[in-house]
């Protein structure tokens, strides 16, 4: 007895057409290789997303440890060193001022908290900015005394591998553009 052999139809569904052929193996072949380019570049920005995520994980706790201080210790900064060189230089220049002139200048203020007067204030990091690899921008919430609570933007830069506060930015604006304009140095 022999075995008959199938005879492809043109109308059998489980026969490919020369040309139907083609275009399966083609499509296939797309989809797995466009699937598997995708696996890759998830694959490959996975450790950027992780970069991302660790830089603000770090910068959050940068900038808990500079206000832990203040809100903590009342004016004590326990941090040497929280100002970029050149905040640090401004806010020198305005304390010299109102040394010298007895008058009061930019800053009568506490700039961390942004009043004059607190009762156990609390800071809250709303939200991290990276600008570039050295300037990120920290928005933060203070509370305090049962007044509405405020916010305000942090410039932060790295100097030495350390971040530091570069500027104090609120509804008013700049800390640091105030401070150039005041003490009579180049705008910012």
């Amino acid at each position: 007895m022999s075995k008959k052999q199938h005879q492809p139809s043109a109308n059998d569904p489980r026969e490919p057409k020369s040309t139907s052929t083609h275009n399966w193996l083609h499509n296939c072949c797309h989809h797995h290789i466009g699937a598997a380019t995708l696996v890759i570049a998830m694959c490959l920005s996975l450790p950027s997303c992780l970069r991302s995520a660790d830089k603000e994980q770090e910068l959050r706790m940068a900038v808990e440890r500079i206000y832990e201080g203040r809100l903590q210790h009342g004016n004590a900064i326990l941090i040497a060193d929280p100002y970029s060189a050149e905040l640090e230089r401004l806010i020198d220049k305005d304390d010299e001022y109102a040394r010298n002139t007895a008058e009061i200048g930019v800053i009568d203020y506490d700039i961390w908290i942004m009043a004059q007067d607190s009762d156990n204030p609390k800071m809250e990091v709303r939200k991290v900015v990276v600008q570039d690899d050295n300037t990120v921008d920290v928005d933060v919430t203070i509370t305090d005394m049962g007044i509405p609570p405020h916010s305000q933007t942090l410039r932060l830069v790295k100097e030495n591998d350390e971040w530091r506060v570069d500027d104090f930015i609120d509804e008013y604006g700049s800390l640091k553009a105030k401070l150039k304009e005041f003490h009579g140095m180049s705008p910012l």
